[in-house]
């Protein structure tokens, strides 16, 4: 399995049978539960990775509440490469997304089998560079689409906990605020609100903060958001811009 998976990879399908037999030699197979860490930001770099089986997302630093994954990784892909070389402890983090199975090489056979392979070492460098680049920018990119609010002007229901239902517009959203107009008396500047909000078959328990109000309009700071429910609330706006009601 170890030969025919490493055959599949980009960087080492045109090597001569017998490199990749040698090659293969450096490996071991690896089995990682779903949701389990192939490796966590701050370890030891131990080897290199190849995707066998399943699907390993990849975060910038730890994922926590804050992280969204920058890369999805399938059979034949690498993983590990930008700390391949030049790291001591891993700068990302990968988890499996369901059961996977991966190759790992340990580091120093792999180096080894590298110094024998000048060309593959160059893109090989090549291709951890461009992979950190891309990441860098999918990272700057969410984090700018987290912050910005997008005008959706939706007719919603929502639902204060403890009280009756409300039908007030939803003006604007993103997966750190929202802004409301026809909001409740009580929603004050400074009030922490907990609310389920809904629309069609899309419901959302929030809780937040009113940052500001004019009139009945209010502009909420959604707390203590989990990375599930920003998923939720991204999915909630898509479907939104795409309805033309």
């Amino acid at each position: 399995m170890i030969t025919e998976v490493l055959r599949k990879a980009a960087h080492f399908r045109n090597l001569p049978a017998e490199d990749l037999d040698r090659l293969a030699e450096t490996f071991e197979e690896v089995e990682v539960g779903a949701e389990a860490k192939v490796f966590e930001a701050g370890e030891s770099v131990g080897g290199l990775y190849v995707v066998a089986r399943g699907t390993i997302v990849v975060f910038r630093g730890t994922p926590d509440e804050e992280s969204w994954p920058v890369a999805r990784l399938r059979e034949g892909d690498l993983l590990g490469t930008a700390d391949l070389f030049d790291r001591e402890r891993h700068s990302e983090t990968a988890c499996a997304l369901e059961d996977s199975t991966v190759l790992r090489g340990d580091r120093s056979r792999v180096l080894r089998f590298l110094e024998t392979q000048p060309e593959m070492t160059l893109k090989l460098r090549l291709a951890a560079a461009r992979d950190l680049t891309t990441r860098a920018k999918v990272a700057l990119e969410v984090a700018h689409r987290q912050s910005t609010r997008h005008r959706v002007n939706r007719m919603v229901r929502l639902q204060p906990a403890g009280k009756g239902a409300l039908r007030p517009t939803l003006i604007d959203l993103s997966p750190f605020g929202m802004s409301l107009r026809g909001a409740p008396d009580g929603w004050q500047p400074g009030s922490a609100v907990e609310y389920r909000l809904e629309w069609g078959n899309r419901r959302l328990d929030l809780a937040g903060r009113v940052a500001w109000r004019e009139g009945d309009t209010v502009g909420i700071d959604l707390q203590g958001t989990s990375h599930e429910l920003r998923a939720e609330i991204g999915q909630t706006l898509e479907a939104m811009l795409r309805s033309p009601i």
